[in-house]
């Protein structure tokens, strides 16, 4: 997403950007490139704060959502003798680090005062997994449904975060991330 970033946002003069999305990295992660992966990351994240902020653009960061468990019978046999054996799943694996980086991107959110979506806890069921009304069979993309439940939660949940944000900011500051005519969302 950095290296796109000056183009799909900048350059477009947003009043706003969500920025959304790491999986892709993680998936891509060969095991012993994982940590690093997740270091650049967060490197990514940082930099597009700081290059959104010096253009006046309101950045709001969303969390990334979990995988679930391929459907089908054979998959469901296939989880369970793994599980039986000791051995942890792909999504399992993904979800874990998911969730650490998670953390950091509500941790980066609190320390810089950005409002941030928790986009997991709308699609996660009670174990962390992606709901399964929301998750294609393959498990690793979402339905319709799940961007209708993020679209609901988002426009629901962005004013009052904008307004709690604005609150504690100078007197005159603008709030441009509650105005709908100009935002860019960015993920992958």
């Amino acid at each position: 997403m950095l290296a796109r970033f000056q183009e799909d946002v900048i350059d477009l003069d947003p009043d706003a950007v969500v920025i959304w999305g790491f999986i892709n990295d993680i998936f891509r992660a060969s095991p012993d490139q994982l940590k690093s992966a997740k270091e650049r990351i967060k490197r990514s994240f940082e930099q597009m704060i700081e290059q959104a902020e010096s253009h006046d653009i309101k950045v709001i960061l969303a969390t990334e959502v979990s995988l679930r468990e391929p459907a089908g019978i054979v998959n469901w046999v296939a989880g369970l003798m793994g599980r039986l054996r000791g051995k942890t799943s792909y999504q399992a694996m993904i979800n874990k680090h998911v969730a650490d980086l998670n953390l950091f991107v509500r941790q980066l959110a609190g320390s810089k005062n950005i409002v941030a979506l928790d986009f997991h806890e709308v699609l996660s069921d009670s174990e962390g997994y992606r709901r399964r009304e929301f998750a294609t069979e393959d498990g690793s993309h979402l339905t319709l449904s799940a961007y209708d439940a993020l679209t609901a939660y988002a426009e629901e949940a962005i004013p009052p975060a904008c307004e709690a944000v604005t609150s504690i900011r100078p007197q005159g500051d603008s709030n441009p991330c509650c105005r709908r005519e100009r935002a860019g969302v960015l993920g992958l």
